[in-house]
């Protein structure tokens, strides 16, 4: 006699669910944060580099302005 809680393994197949692990969804949420953030990391970067070079060339230039000043300052003495 067979009691009634005795499954084959047939049986078992189709009342209970296959186990699926979760670990590929998991995995690939941080993939695409790593991208993103690789992205994000890079852009930042050029936009720090693009202002330094910016600031850089004013800079540079507020000088050359200034030097240009007091040469015209110093050659107006020289001439008075």
């Amino acid at each position: 006699m067979v009691a009634s809680n005795d499954y084959s393994q047939e049986t078992l197949f189709w009342i209970l669910p296959p186990v699926v692990t979760q670990t590929s969804v998991g995995t690939d949420l941080l993939q695409a944060l790593q991208i993103l953030t690789k992205f994000v990391v890079q852009n930042i970067s050029q936009n720090l580099q693009t202002q330094v070079y910016m600031m850089i060339k004013q800079k540079l230039r507020e000088e050359r302005t200034m030097k240009t000043k007091l040469r015209r300052q110093w050659l107006n003495l020289l001439s008075s």
